[in-house]
């Protein structure tokens, strides 16, 4: 499954309630779907946009040797939907077995593709359901921690933690 490619645009953090957003952008338009994530996957994240090494490896970079070591390479990831509120992802592995897809967490999978070097996608759906089915999403070009926290209901409605 391929979708839509993104980029990560940005991750904030929330302090007071210690989760973060992780702000996807598709690369060829203005829209943005932002998925609530855990600080240790955001933080995660972060150190893999900042290339950033670390004196032992974290989990994304463990799993990433090890995917590598037994021959196999992360393709690409994709956000395929959400259902009830949670965001779906598939991981794409190609190894001499074939191609596999794993279903991951989007921050799980984003945290894979950084450290592999490969795209991410935003299935369309995903796309049309965070955005109200509109051309522009609404989250602003001057997004922060403060914009967030006051987002009306109707926005992210069941999305928002």
């Amino acid at each position: 499954m391929t979708g839509i490619r993104v980029e990560i645009e940005q991750i904030l953090f929330d302090q007071e309630d210690r989760v973060a957003v992780l702000l996807l952008k598709e690369q060829s338009g203005e829209r943005r779907v932002p998925i609530w994530i855990g600080q240790p996957e955001a933080l995660s994240i972060a150190a893999a946009l900042e290339g950033v090494v670390l004196p032992r490896p974290m989990t994304h970079d463990l799993l990433s040797r090890v995917i590598e070591r037994l021959g196999g390479k992360i393709s690409d990831v994709t956000v395929t939907d959400v259902v009830d509120g949670t965001f779906l992802a598939l991981v794409r592995i190609e190894s001499a077995a074939g191609i596999s897809e794993i279903d991951s967490r989007p921050s799980d999978a984003v945290a894979l593709a950084l450290r592999a070097s490969s795209p991410v996608f935003v299935a369309e759906r995903v796309f049309a359901e965070t955005s109200g089915g509109g051309e522009r999403n609404t989250v602003p070009d001057d997004v922060d921690e403060d914009y967030l926290a006051h987002l009306p209901e109707h926005v992210f409605g069941k999305y928002k933690m």
